[in-house]
């Protein structure tokens, strides 16, 4: 059975986010909360997982949480490739108002966060590695991918558990948006006399048209075959980056491989650096009169997109032990308590001086 290998991790995602939209549709209150699905799947996995793994095999798990955290490696990856190849709308004029403003609030809002669970770590958790408790800040607000990339830098420096430390406080970014956030969403909408949804649906209303770009290219099935092509050849390109990176540095001795550890986690950046150069590459065939625009397609790409972020959040969670949990727990509960009750309090006060 060794054939199936790694099929098996996406079957067992695929069944959980099954169950988990099948929850979300008939559960009554579950579609009052905003959740992702691709998040609740995790945690149904997680929770069963977690109680019946040590009674049936006598393990933590069920599976092998390295092959997971490497498919959420890979789908943030591959996730913002995706999304850079896609095409901007012709006539879209991007609106500068408040451009420079919402920056200086979102970049603020990490830096508190970043500050606030170095304090806790530093006051009352003082044994483990400080610069650590910067994960919040990424867990918080660029989700599990990027904080599962940045915590694998430090899993030497945390007992091997900075991928999951990362993935942990995005998952408790998420539980507190969609618990906390939610209700206050509420309390402010009764408040104000706004009307809101009695249930909150992840279904897309906008509407895509697919255009046809050659009379060969009938079937969405071309299309989606284009894409996935190119994305391959693209992250082709950054595995063979890495690969130069891994002997090239590694000839350096102690030194390179430690630049290399923390190289490794921007994997995704390169994909998106590569992806940027080859739409510079289609514009300059376009100005010279050829007919490429098959070669990007929105709403393939969108797809392709949605799916990886999916894989990569309901695996981000799965990646969660027992172990992990018995040692981190409590710092993990305190410090997202702490920098989500203060990044509530402080987007309170400057969003009303800033959007009048």
């Amino acid at each position: 059975m060794e054939q199936w290998g790694i099929i098996l991790y996406f079957l067992l995602i695929g069944v959980l986010m099954f169950i988990a939209k099948i929850l979300k549709t008939w559960l009554p209150g579950l579609n009052k909360i905003v959740i992702p699905t691709a998040l609740l799947a995790g945690i149904i996995g997680l929770v069963f997982s977690l109680v019946f793994a040590p009674l049936i095999t006598g393990n933590e798990t069920f599976y092998d949480t390295d092959v997971l955290t490497n498919i959420v490696y890979h789908a943030l990856a591959i996730g913002f490739l995706s999304l850079s190849l896609k095409r901007t709308p012709e006539g879209q004029k991007e609106t500068k108002k408040k451009i420079w403003s919402t920056g200086m609030i979102i970049t603020s809002t990490y830096a508190l966060q970043a500050v606030i669970g170095i304090l806790i770590v530093f006051i009352f958790f003082s044994d483990n590695f400080i610069g650590s408790r910067m994960l919040v800040a990424l867990g918080f607000g660029q989700g599990p991918g990027l904080a599962l990339s940045i915590g694998t830098m430090w899993n030497d420096l945390l007992g091997g558990n900075g991928a999951t430390l990362g993935v942990s406080y995005s998952f408790l970014g998420f539980v507190f948006g969609g618990t906390v956030g939610v209700l206050i969403i509420n309390i402010f909408s009764r408040r104000k006399g706004i009307e809101k949804p009695d249930t909150y649906s992840e279904v897309n209303f906008d509407k895509e048209t697919i255009q046809i770009d050659t009379v060969k290219e009938i079937s969405i099935l071309d299309g989606l075959t284009t894409q996935l092509i190119i994305i391959a050849i693209i992250y082709g390109a950054v595995y063979l980056t890495m690969l130069g990176l891994y002997y090239g540095l590694g000839a350096l001795g102690s030194a390179g491989d430690a630049v290399y550890g923390l190289v490794k986690g921007f994997n995704f950046i390169i994909a998106i650096l590569y992806a940027l150069i080859y739409k510079q590459i289609l514009r300059g065939f376009e100005r010279k009169g050829k007919n490429i625009r098959f070669m990007t397609n929105n709403y393939v790409l969108s797809n392709i997109t949605s799916a990886a972020f999916n894989l990569m959040i309901a695996g981000s969670v799965l990646t969660i032990t027992l172990s992990f949990l018995s040692e981190y727990g409590v710092q993990l509960i305190v410090t997202a308590v702490v920098a989500g009750t203060a990044t509530l309090v402080y987007l309170k006060f400057i969003t009303k001086r800033v959007y009048t």
